[in-house]
């Protein structure tokens, strides 16, 4: 066996020849059932994958914590009657708890341990997130969705990508062209029966697919600190060119950070 952290190999150990294993899903190694040509990776291809998939330090593994966070995903969670195939319509729906989390990485696991602080529910459950961004100007957005079960994205109330269902992980994308100027984005998800789960929200960046990370376009700036919390808005938000009026939508962000 040998171990890799960060695409180096950390440890190595010499065993006993090939044996007889129990198939199972979570099995990792060689048995005796592999085909013939079956082999570990290389150090080289190792560390060459892992310089193309290396993190970037921000992601989250997780739906999200209780701590109220400004500026990232807020989600409503909500218990679903057993047997849902479908997203149900939250409108009609009462909120059990919030979570906060910037990223959408749940790639794909088992998940038993429910939401810590809020409830133990690890099926039949739905969260419809919500955020919002700045986009400083017209720009073109490659968005990629994986769920298991359903997902929907969904953009200034349009739905850009439907995922819905019970399914395995599933990958759907779109490109979108969203104007200058703040723009909701809303991703809604529901588990149905137990326990593999995935959510993923990614986006090309400099031509590779990587999670959406809402901080990078949030459009309040948040930085804390031991003693204070710094809180840096973009002229762009605040005022038109050569104007000292607040725009509109500056004024519904500056409540926000008031709340």
């Amino acid at each position: 066996m040998e171990l890799f952290v960060d695409g180096k190999l950390a440890a190595k150990k010499e065993g006993n020849g090939v044996k007889n294993a129990v198939r199972a899903r979570n099995f990792i190694g060689h048995s005796n059932w592999c085909f013939n040509d079956a082999r570990p990776l290389t150090e080289k291809e190792v560390e060459e994958l892992y310089q193309k998939t290396k993190p970037s330090g921000r992601e989250s593994v997780s739906f999200g914590t209780s701590k109220r966070t400004p500026f990232v995903f807020e989600g409503d969670i909500y218990f679903l009657p057993k047997g849902t195939n479908r997203l149900p319509d939250f409108s009609k729906l009462k909120p059990v708890g919030k979570i906060y989390t910037p990223i959408l990485n749940v790639t794909p696991r088992s998940f038993r341990e429910g939401f810590p602080g809020i409830t133990d529910r690890f099926e039949w459950f739905a969260i419809d997130y919500k955020g919002k961004i700045y986009i400083p100007r017209d720009r073109e957005f490659t968005f990629y969705l994986l769920s298991d079960d359903g997902a929907k994205l969904i953009i200034d109330g349009k739905t850009v990508i439907d995922n819905d269902g019970i399914h395995l992980p599933t990958e759907k994308s779109a490109t979108v062209r969203p104007s200058k100027g703040i723009h909701t984005v809303e991703v809604r998800y529901f588990q149905g029966p137990r326990y593999e789960v995935a959510l993923v929200l990614s986006h090309l960046k400099n031509g590779r697919k990587v999670p959406f990370d809402i901080r990078d376009f949030a459009p309040v700036q948040v930085e804390e600190g031991n003693y204070q919390v710094n809180l840096t808005l973009s002229s762009g938000i605040l005022f038109d060119f050569n104007s000292y009026a607040l725009k509109p939508e500056a004024i519904k962000v500056l409540d926000e950070v008031v709340g």
